[in-house]
């Protein structure tokens, strides 16, 4: 199962992006920092006079510090309600407005009815949370202004991504179909690479997506595949959906370089493909080095078209567009030594070690499947 796109659409946000931030805003939080600070020490210095000075109780030397110092920030946080907070219904009729639009003009390019709530909160927020890596870890920081939009079709994605001076939204949207993979294959190779976005949401995303960390999805009676060398339960790193499967990517790193982890037929490492309807997430192994599962959120992926026909560049291409990028999907592999494509199997993936963390001695993982239900791992620095 490959595809089928609709029409980009791109509405202008501008409304939405004027408000979104009540002017004053973030010089209040440095106004808050000042008031507590100061306050604190003068609380302590009024407290110690009265006491020390004045002869009084530590009881009333505390109360009458107390009132010295409470107006000041009592004060800080009426005038911030007064001045900022009662924006907030226009700040919301603005968004309100700007998201029936967004609903409309999707509707008319063919894309199910969005959740319009949903698209108000995404109007309304600076951003979609942090991107702490953007495909080196040596790059800065960068915010996530990327959302995954829910519709009343679940098989159907909705990618929102919000940028541009003035400000606008492209939505861009896939559902499944019949498309041949070799008809499918060619339309790839002529519009450059397919990077694999990462990404948080505060949206509940289905088990089975696509993601890097957390706890795979499987089947009952699944076992955790144990490292051939060290003996214990591997890194669950990722969970690629693929021909109506789950490709789960474990790489062993109880002790990392000490075991031949960039063979795929070595026990080190392993692809396994799952599928049917009773998934669920699987239990945490007891892993004695602490390592079968990351610590933290999971990322979610998704596929990020770039122009490009070179990774490099389409990395480059989608650091600019404020992408996380955590490897390439589909195409040909970017080698960083010569190709290993083992017989009989179809690159699916390609891993890098952002934004997730995990370590793959410098280099990036690489995922294959033959299409019978067999897939392979295997690592290149």
């Amino acid at each position: 199962m490959t595809a089928e796109t609709r029409p980009d659409v791109i509405i202008d946000t501008s409304a939405a992006a004027a408000v979104r931030t009540p002017p004053g805003l973030r010089v209040f939080g440095a106004v808050y920092t000042l008031v507590y600070t100061f306050g604190v020490i003068a609380y302590i210095a009024v407290s110690v006079y009265y006491d020390a000075f004045d002869h009084r109780s530590q009881g009333e030397s505390f109360l009458l510090a107390a009132a010295w110092v409470l107006p000041f920030p009592i004060v800080a946080h009426l005038l911030h309600f007064v001045l900022y907070r009662s924006s907030r219904q226009r700040r919301q009729a603005t968004a309100r407005r700007t998201a029936t639009q967004i609903v409309a003009e999707a509707t008319r390019a063919g894309y199910p009815p969005l959740d319009a709530r949903q698209v108000e909160r995404m109007l309304l927020a600076e951003d979609n949370g942090p991107a702490p890596f953007t495909g080196t870890g040596k790059e800065p920081h960068q915010s996530l202004r990327r959302w995954d939009l829910p519709t009343d079709d679940p098989s159907f994605v909705v990618t929102a991504i919000r940028g541009g001076t003035p400000e606008s939204i492209r939505l861009s949207a896939a559902s499944s179909s019949n498309r041949s993979h070799d008809a499918a294959a060619a339309h790839r190779a002529r519009s450059g690479v397919r990077l694999l976005g990462a990404y948080r949401s505060d949206l509940t995303a289905v088990s089975v997506s696509s993601r890097l960390g957390g706890l795979p999805t499987v089947p009952d009676g699944f076992d955790w595949p144990t490292c051939a060398e060290h003996h214990e339960p591997m890194q669950f790193t990722a969970q690629l959906e693929h021909e109506g499967s789950l490709i789960l990517v474990f790489i062993c790193q109880a002790d990392p370089g000490s075991c031949p982890s960039w063979d795929p037929d070595a026990g080190s490492n392993a692809a396994v493909v799952v599928g049917g309807r009773d998934l669920h997430p699987a239990g945490r192994p007891a892993s004695p080095s602490g390592t079968a599962v990351l610590t933290g959120e999971p990322w979610l992926l998704g596929v990020h078209q770039a122009a490009a026909d070179d990774y490099y560049d389409a990395l480059a291409e989608a650091r600019s567009d404020g992408v996380s990028v955590a490897g390439q999907w589909g195409g040909n592999p970017a080698w960083i030594q010569n190709d290993e494509t083992p017989g009989g199997y179809r690159f699916v993936a390609m891993l890098d070690e952002d934004p997730l963390g995990v370590n793959f001695g410098g280099g990036s993982a690489y995922v294959f499947a033959d299409g019978h239900g067999h897939a392979k791992v295997l690592t290149q620095t």
